[in-house]
């Protein structure tokens, strides 16, 4: 797992094509990342929560709270 600015990703590593892929897991919203490494990986969990807030602030809109009770991989799953 991973965490940014309160949200937590799940990701898991497809061997077949080589690359990570993950979902953030304690929102509603549907919100997913990837890279070839962790490190790309990283990034791009943390810009997309970033594009997730401005859009929110963009269109007057609050974003959803992270919840504590949804940290669970299997939520979103």
């Amino acid at each position: 797992m991973i965490e940014y600015k309160g949200y937590t990703g799940w990701y898991e590593y497809d061997e077949e094509d080589r690359y990570f892929r993950g979902k953030v897991c304690n929102i509603e919203y549907p919100i997913n990342f990837s890279g070839h490494s962790i490190e790309f990986l990283t990034r791009s969990f943390q810009h997309e929560i970033n594009n997730y807030l401005a859009m929110c602030k963009k269109d007057g809109e609050e974003a959803e709270k992270p919840s504590p009770d949804k940290k669970s991989p299997y939520h979103r799953l």
